[in-house]
């Protein structure tokens, strides 16, 4: 049957409307993900309020299109209607979920995600005038005080944990008496030689160093042809067009970080390597003595707390033994966490199946080795 332009000109008016609000969804959907991906150039109030503006205006667009295509088209059929009621559901499913999830913080092992972006807006607080993650510090104050440093990386920022009350430092400082001050210098993926630097430039010396040790310390002395393996690229396992998706959006980019990523792995295997290639643990030795060396000189006590890998504590003596031999050797007394949680299940030393920072109760019982190890040596006096 052949249809005349006049009969036809209705068919075209009536499709090109949901036609061109499919193609502005389309354009509203895009502007999301690229404005996810803008997010560090903006407040998070700003991000939030024009993020939720563009999913309630493509929710809008969504409906008019089914408005237009299904309510005004009467002559469409059953099932060409049922479809796109269905597709319209979903749409309201998924705007829902990404909205919701926009404000869902989840701490991930290291901070790509979306979610653990959220997490850091949440709970990285207080940042003190020094940049770190601790109180302010009163320098007239500690003049009557005595200033013990805890020094490390994310395990003593407290990555994961909510509030830093819940942080070894912290709870350290809950059991000693009020005339000590306990000063948190952790910085997330902060290795040996960066440690041992941010420790000359604070203004602070202190009459108790706690050393804080993890596995990617050794990480400055690495040969340069294997630095490429400590590199992670998260995405780039994905097409162009969907790493845009699956970074722009929270439900997919959820979905992303559930999957382990193959660069953690290759970063992991790259550590441990090191540990059994005898120039460079010689090297990072080197490091490491110039905090016996600032002890000795500044007549201030060392203590070595050592962090494995949570969830693997056999894979970690690779790197937990020789550094324990190395201190010892030097006269440092050394709290190996793995002896600390040995009988603690692995879901209850960790903070989440996609965070193996310490959880609060491993943060505990590191404070309570602390303190009783400070006490038995008599640098500290014990709280009556």
């Amino acid at each position: 049957m052949r249809i005349s332009v006049s009969e036809a000109r209705p068919i075209v008016r009536m499709a090109s409307v949901p036609v061109l609000m499919a193609a502005l969804l389309a354009a509203s959907l895009y502007a999301i993900a690229r404005l996810t991906l803008y997010r560090y150039h903006i407040s998070l109030f700003v991000f939030w309020s024009v993020r939720l503006a563009l999913l309630g205006s493509s929710f809008l667009l969504a409906s008019a299109a089914l408005y237009f295509a299904v309510i005004r088209n009467s002559p469409q059929t059953g099932f060409f209607r049922k479809t796109l009621v269905v597709l319209y559901s979903l749409y309201l499913c998924f705007v829902v979920l990404e909205t919701a999830l926009m404000f869902i913080p989840r701490s991930q092992t290291v901070l790509y995600s979306l979610a653990g972006e959220t997490w850091l807006e949440y709970y990285w607080k207080p940042i003190n005038q020094y940049g770190y993650r601790d109180r302010p510090v009163d320098l007239n104050e500690l003049q009557s005080k005595t200033a013990i440093i805890a020094l490390g990386d994310s395990f003593t920022a407290g990555h994961g944990i909510e509030s830093i009350r819940d942080r070894y430092s912290d709870l350290l400082q809950a059991k000693l008496p009020p005339r000590y001050r306990v000063l948190n210098l952790g910085k997330n993926g902060s290795d040996t030689e960066d440690e041992y630097q941010r420790l000359l430039e604070f203004p602070v010396r202190p009459r108790i160093l706690i050393l804080q040790y993890f596995g990617n310390d050794i990480s400055e002395v690495i040969p340069d042809n294997q630095q490429k393996n400590l590199e992670f690229h998260p995405y780039e396992n994905l097409p162009h067009r969907m790493a845009l998706l699956f970074a722009g959006f929270y439900i997919l980019n959820y979905i992303y970080w559930e999957i382990p990523e193959p660069d953690l792995a290759v970063h992991t295997t790259t550590l441990l390597m090191a540990y059994g290639e005898p120039q460079t643990l010689e090297r990072h030795y080197k490091d490491l003595y110039r905090f016996v060396d600032f002890s000795r000189a500044n007549q201030c006590p060392l203590v070595v707390v050592i962090f494995p890998f949570l969830e693997d504590l056999e894979t970690s003596k690779r790197f937990t033994v020789p550094i324990e031999h190395f201190f010892a050797g030097a006269g440092t007394p050394v709290l190996d966490v793995a002896n600390l949680v040995a009988g603690v299940p692995v879901k209850q030393r960790v903070i989440n199946s996609n965070d193996h920072h310490a959880s609060k109760l491993v943060h505990r019982l590191v404070a309570g080795a602390l303190y009783k190890t400070l006490v038995e040596r008599g640098w500290v006096a014990a709280r009556r």
